[in-house]
């Protein structure tokens, strides 16, 4: 097992924490060389109807990857999560072998401990599971906190917002009113101070 990416784990399908019925070499675990593009270069393969293989694991998300051969007839399966409803899988027919096929995608989990049970159901070809991706929980809490933090702000907070803004504008607003009145005032405070003057003036003209 090793990491996929950040959150994502990958899965050998070597690994002792997935579970093959029957054992006792029933399911031939196989390498190839690196031409084949299979990971790790190994596969495990299953040829009899009911044969199967389970993995438990805590997550949110898993999928189940395979390789395709040319052979004449093609694989099918059965894919079920903790016991609910299966979902089958009838591999598409290939004229070369193809890697990393994608045998089954789960849909989202809720967080916790989940078990896949895989169950051959027709085998005219070779059943080859190559590897399995699973999220674990703790991706989810982290994406769940990543989007808290882009959150728009609580709408107390916008609101407080918006109030500061107005009286502020409000006081920008009394503050020239205030300006122009004295403003006004003083001219019409000169203009009375001189009227007199103006006044006498126009008697001397007369």
């Amino acid at each position: 097992m090793s990491w996929y990416n950040s959150t994502t784990i990958i899965l050998d399908d070597t690994s002792p924490r997935i579970v093959y019925s029957p054992g006792g070499g029933a399911w031939p675990q196989l390498t190839f060389p690196p031409s084949l593009g299979a990971y790790n270069n190994t596969l495990t393969e299953g040829e009899e109807p009911g044969f199967s293989w389970r993995f438990s694991f805590t997550g949110v998300a898993i999928d189940v990857y395979g390789v395709l051969a040319p052979d004449p007839g093609v694989p099918s399966s059965l894919y079920t999560i903790d016991g609910g409803p299966g979902t089958p899988f009838v591999a598409p027919r290939v004229n070369a072998t193809e890697a990393n096929v994608l045998f089954f995608r789960s849909p989202p989990l809720a967080p916790g401990d989940h078990t896949i049970e895989v169950t051959i159901t027709v085998t005219d070809a070779v059943y080859s599971l190559d590897y399995v991706l699973y999220t674990p929980g703790d991706a989810a809490a982290a994406e769940k906190r990543a989007v808290e933090r882009a959150a728009p702000l609580p709408v107390h907070t916008v609101a407080y917002g918006g109030a500061a803004t107005l009286a502020a504008v409000c006081l920008i607003m009394f503050a020239a009113y205030v300006y122009l009145f004295h403003l006004r005032a003083h001219k019409t405070a000169r203009v009375v101070e001189r009227q007199p003057e103006y006044g006498a003036m126009m008697k001397e003209v007369a």
